[in-house]
């Protein structure tokens, strides 16, 4: 009692219990997709991608290592001939034992993806600078050529974000 798989309670289960209660919850997790927004536009993402050349082919954008997870916590204060398992048990009741989540993300497929959905509201800023008109037998004329504005989005950030919010 008082381990915990990230947010996910899983003391007094076996491994299969563990694993099962496990993956419902991060099947549900990845069920809802991952969603990103601007003022202008949201878009959820789906954890997994069909891959457009062939449809048995896909891509998990996030994978969780459930069973080195699972394996740590099932250990948890069961170490064999270990004067620390009393110790462990009574810590994880006492203070909760909270296996971190290990898990990948395809940060690559992740860019494509926002990229694909983002990308057409960007609009590179110009920096002011000069401009040289020539015009036939006239002298040159020089102009300004002022800032403008635009709009890029912060992908790395978003991934970070995602980062965070799966851990």
């Amino acid at each position: 009692p008082g381990v915990y798989v990230g947010p996910i309670p899983v003391g007094g289960l076996t491994r299969d219990a563990a694993r099962k209660k496990f993956n419902e919850a991060t099947d549900a997790y990845l069920k809802k997709g991952f969603t990103f927004k601007t003022a202008e536009r949201r878009a959820v993402i789906s954890p997994v991608i069909i891959a457009p050349e062939d449809p048995d082919l896909y891509y998990e954008l996030v994978s969780f290592d459930t069973e080195r997870m699972i394996e740590e916590a099932y250990l948890s204060g069961r170490k064999a001939n270990s004067p620390g398992n009393l110790r462990a048990t009574i810590s994880a009741l006492a203070f909760k034992k909270i296996i971190p989540l290990d898990f990948s993300m395809d940060k690559e497929r992740l860019l494509g993806a926002l990229e694909q959905n983002f990308a057409y509201l960007e609009e590179p800023p110009e920096e002011a600078g000069w401009k040289i008109t020539f015009g036939y037998g006239e002298e040159p004329r020089f102009s300004v050529v002022e800032e403008k504005p635009g709009t890029i989005f912060r992908y790395d950030e978003a991934l970070r974000s995602l980062e965070k919010n799966t851990s």
